[in-house]
């Protein structure tokens, strides 16, 4: 079984298992406004504390738009 991977979203590690699959393709989807892109911060945050190589595409945010987001986690 493949290793499991930490989030950093409050509560989802559970409801998934004990984290996300690593080395998976994961599609978040929704309306704008359901956190799509603070659920993908909080997971480069998350992998980031743990020293990985972490890298972030976005197609619809402006770079104010993404820095005021990442701003709200410190």
């Amino acid at each position: 079984m493949s290793e499991r991977l930490l989030t950093g979203v409050p509560g989802l590690d559970s409801i998934v298992g004990g984290g996300l699959f690593r080395d998976a393709l994961y599609l978040v989807k929704g309306t704008p406004g359901t956190g799509k892109t603070t659920i993908g911060l909080q997971f480069l945050i998350e992998g980031a504390k743990r020293g990985e190589k972490c890298l972030y595409l976005g197609l619809s945010e402006t770079r104010g738009q993404l820095a005021l987001i990442a701003s709200s986690f410190g």
